[in-house]
Parts: structure tokens; sequence; C-alpha cells
């Protein structure tokens, strides 16, 4: 029922895509400003122009923007983007409107890996801590994402079934979260805390580096998705009718897991598993264009997904909660939605 609907949206009180992609951007410019400029030292508009020009009246305000703000506002920003893209093209692999960046367990091998570096030592753990989620942590999540990836890889080769790679994807999911489990029982208070607030999500360790890594690799990503848009319109028809209008439905399918994985990767290994924003920039994008069209949808559901990160990132600062917890508290009640509709329908 749910990739029946998924595949025949509604098409009425349909907004133009264009007025999506400039409300969202502009949406963007907004909040992005909003990042800049306020926090627990506020930054007038006026100074921020002259900062962002080079003009340091304030050498303290120039180090907050320009150490901390800027770069946690573009980390937001293109990880935002980069698991949006994720999201959407697993809810095409799946034709579900309900699967996600993190269905496939791809952002729990991320997690184990920094729970063995974080726990398995206590001197290790407070070392890490420390360092404040040094490259070594990033490191490692990018070892276990894609070492979970190759996995993924290797046992879609031996299903034709969309279905069974979601179920084993889900059960890797599960395994990896019981072997983390027992990191946790047998680990220091100091290397449980570490872990916990890596796992909270966060954008505030990226360095520029990392910064434009992520951008890259989300730049690539939607370039390969947008070449493939018409692929991704014929694969959401089902497996027998792409193949007839000429679609390599398993290569096509094993490309959209890597590059999904390889998004999924970069994100978690910088920024921590962030929930929901993958999930829920697709659906909004769809609700609001009525549209199924990746033509149509591919970019404003990039661009909504910065907005939502960015959004996160500014309540996060603004009133000291988590990440994920903002996150949940947008994406939960748009899933929710989404269900009761499509039970509706």
């Amino acid at each position: 029922m749910f990739a029946k609907a998924f595949m025949q949206p509604q098409k009425r009180h349909k907004t133009k895509p264009i007025s999506l992609i400039t409300g969202t951007c502009l949406l963007i410019l907004i909040l992005f400003l909003a990042s800049l400029a306020l926090g627990s030292v506020s930054i007038s508009l006026t100074e921020l122009y002259h900062l962002l020009l080079g003009k340091e009246e304030n050498p303290a305000h120039a180090a907050i923007l320009w150490e901390a703000r800027l770069p946690r506002s573009v980390t937001a920003l293109s990880t935002g983007a980069a698991l949006a893209l994720s999201g959407l093209l697993m809810q095409t692999l799946f034709r579900n409107p309900l699967a996600g960046p993190s269905v496939l367990g791809i952002s729990g091998g991320s997690s184990l890996m920094v729970a063995v570096l974080l726990m398995t030592s206590s001197a290790v753990g407070m070392q890490l801590g420390a360092l404040s989620f040094s490259l070594i942590t990033a490191l490692a999540a990018g070892i276990g994402a894609i070492a979970v990836l190759l996995i993924i890889l290797a046992i879609s080769r031996q299903f034709k079934e969309q279905y069974s790679l979601l179920l084993s994807g889900i059960m890797i999911g599960y395994l990896l979260g019981a072997l983390e489990s027992i990191l946790q029982f047998q680990s220091t208070s100091e290397a449980l805390k570490s872990y916990i607030l890596w796992g909270m999500g966060s954008f505030s360790h990226a360095s520029w580096l990392a910064i434009g890594i992520i951008s890259l690799v989300t730049l690539i990503g939607f370039a390969f998705a947008w070449a493939n848009r018409h692929s991704l319109n014929l694969f959401l028809m089902g497996d027998q009718q792409a193949q007839l209008l000429g679609l390599s439905v398993k290569h096509f399918q094993l490309r959209l897991i890597l590059l999904s994985g390889i998004l999924v990767a970069v994100a978690t290994a910088f920024c921590g598993p962030i929930g929901f924003i993958g999930l829920v920039s697709p659906h909004l994008v769809r609700l609001i264009l009525r549209e199924a069209d990746h033509r149509k949808i591919m970019p404003a559901t990039l661009l909504m997904g910065g907005a939502l990160a960015l959004l996160a990132d500014l309540v996060s600062r603004m009133y000291a909660i988590p990440v994920n917890a903002i996150t949940a508290l947008i994406g939960a009640p748009v899933v929710l939605f989404v269900i009761f509709n499509q039970r509706k329908g």
C-alpha cells in the first residue's frame, strides 16, 4: 500500500518545483544568517556583513564567526543535503516511503566502530574525548560504515527481491546494536559518556578539510543521481517494467546502494548518526509538490535536507538540546502523518 501511493502521488493542489526551490533557498539564507548571528554571543547583521568582508571590527566576534559558527553552519548544510539525497535514493530503491539512510545498517557500522574505539580502553576513550572527536574517530566511523556497505553489496548479489535486502539490512542493524550494547555494558563511565555524546550527533566537530570532503561527496552524488534521474523514475515502476524499458535493474540497484552508502558513511563519520533528516526531507518535498518525479523532487530534496539540518543545529545551539532530539521532534510527526495518510488513502 505504501509503495503504491509512493509511485502514484496525489495530483491536486500542486506547487511548482521552481517555487519550492526558491522558497527553500530563501529559508536556507535566513537560517544560515541566523546561525551566524545568534548564539551565546549575538552578532548584529551589520557587524556580520563587515566580518564576512574581512573587516575585523571585533577580534573576538571574528574568531567566533570564522572558527566556530561558519564551519558549523556549512557542515550542517552539506550534511543535511547528503542525508536527504541518501534518503531519497533508499526510498526509491525499496519503493517504500518509510525507508531511510540507516535502513541498511550502514550508520550502525559507524556506531560500532566508534564504540570499539572509545570503549575497549578507558585511556583511549578519555584521550579521544579530550581531542573532541578528532579525525581518528571520524576515520573509525568511516571504516565501520564502508565495511557494512561492502557486506550489503555482497548480500544484494544473492537476492533479487528488495524486501530480502531490506530485511537483511535490518537484521544487520540489530546485530550491530547488540554488539554495541555489550561494549557499553563493559565500558568505563568516561568512555560511555564520550560514546553517548557522539551518538547524539553534532555539526560542531568538522574541520574545513572534513567540510570539503562532505561537500565534494554530496556534489558528486547529486551529479550522479541527476544524470540517472530518468532511470530512477523507471525503477519506481517495478523490476519487470523497468527491464522491458531497457534498465539493468540489478546493476542499477547496486549503484544505488553504493551511492547511498557512501553518502551516509561520510556524513556519519564526521557528524555522528544524524536521524530523520534523510527520512523526512523527501516526504516534505513530495507533500508540497504532490510529485514522485525525480526530475522535480531531487533538487528540492537536497535543499530541504540542508534547511532542516540548519534549523536543527540552530535550535540545538540556542537551547542546548542534542541535534538528534530536534530532528526527532521535527521528523516523527511527519512520519506519523505519512503513515496515517497512506492508511487513509
